[in-house]
């Protein structure tokens, strides 16, 4: 699988030195350590002094994100192709074409193509075909749209083509994805 592109990688600690020098720079989350320290203090001193342990894990929510290309799927080394990517996910709903998306970030068609593909490992047709999947996806989850409002939305304005599209990459139909949802 490739990193973004099919799978986002996400680690724990933030270890600057181990995430930046992956073969993909990987986001990671990073933790309180400070307050896990204060909490594991607390919980030993009150076990000391003959407290019940607590009845439940003790939970700390993590500082942030910090966020790297390895869970950035529009994030590519090569500059022209990362503006394609952001233009792609701007247009899908309205594709006119490799060509004129070449146009666009000032590129000649081909160019484009291998250059899209040496950065992503996809073509420009299989990536516009997952960003819409992934588009739809999320307005099942959060818009809670109709099968041909996403359609439509995404791009892919024949339901039975969405329809098969949506399949071959999810597994499922996408009444079947709305209705889990």
């Amino acid at each position: 699988m490739a990193i973004p592109a099919e799978l986002g990688l996400l680690g724990v600690d933030n270890d600057e030195l181990e995430c930046e020098l992956c073969p993909v720079p990987l986001s990671s989350i990073v933790l309180q350590f400070g307050q896990t320290g204060r909490e594991a203090a607390r919980v030993l001193d009150g076990l000391m002094r003959g407290e019940p342990p607590p009845d439940s894990a003790i939970r700390l929510k993590p500082l942030r994100v910090e966020e790297r290309i390895s869970t950035d799927p529009l994030r590519v080394e090569d500059a022209d192709v990362r503006r394609a990517l952001a233009r792609m996910k701007a247009i899908m709903s309205v594709w006119p074409g490799v060509a004129a998306l070449a146009a666009e970030v000032g590129m000649s068609k081909r160019s484009l193509e291998l250059r899209f593909r040496e950065a992503t490992g996809e073509t420009i047709h299989q990536r516009l075909q997952r960003m819409r999947v992934a588009e739809a996806k999320r307005l099942f989850r959060e818009e809670r749209v109709t099968v041909t409002e996403a359609a439509e939305r995404v791009g892919v304005p024949d339901v039975n083509r969405f329809g098969q599209l949506f399949k071959q990459q999810t597994g499922k139909t996408p009444s079947a994805f709305r209705k889990k949802r």
